[in-house]
């Protein structure tokens, strides 16, 4: 920031860090350091998908995918092999669709970065 010049730090190789970037000129205000901080992340999305409906999710995923099945279908296989909805419930033809929209959605989300931004953020020298 140093000389007028924007800061950005690179995004590590590895996928376990974020992209930081902080914006700014410390020229502009001797007295304290001011800039914006543009956070790219995946990880402050809240709640996880469910881990018993993960894999009853993603095999419907799978059947109607990669198997061209219908829903009707689908949950007459799912019935057929024992497994049940949440909480114990019947699978139907809408429950497995909503599974189905449910678990995409959640996907797409995980997928795609979410950007956040704090403008003008203001670091004052400590008085002593």
């Amino acid at each position: 920031m140093l000389g007028g010049e924007e800061w950005i730090r690179a995004p590590y190789v590895s996928n376990q860090h974020d992209d930081i970037v902080f914006v700014g000129d410390a020229r502009e205000n001797l007295g304290a350091l001011e800039f914006t901080l543009v956070l790219t992340t995946r990880r402050l999305l809240p709640n996880r998908y469910p881990n018993d409906r993960e894999t009853l999710a993603d095999r419907v995923i799978a059947m109607r995918d990669e198997r061209s099945m219908t829903f009707p279908a689908i949950s007459c296989e799912l019935i057929s092999r024992g497994l049940t909805g949440a909480r114990g419930a019947r699978l139907t033809a809408e429950s497995v669709f909503s599974m189905y929209k449910k678990r995409k959605a959640y996907l797409l989300r995980r997928l795609s970065k979410i950007v956040y931004s704090i403008p003008r953020l203001i670091v004052y020298p400590a008085v002593r």
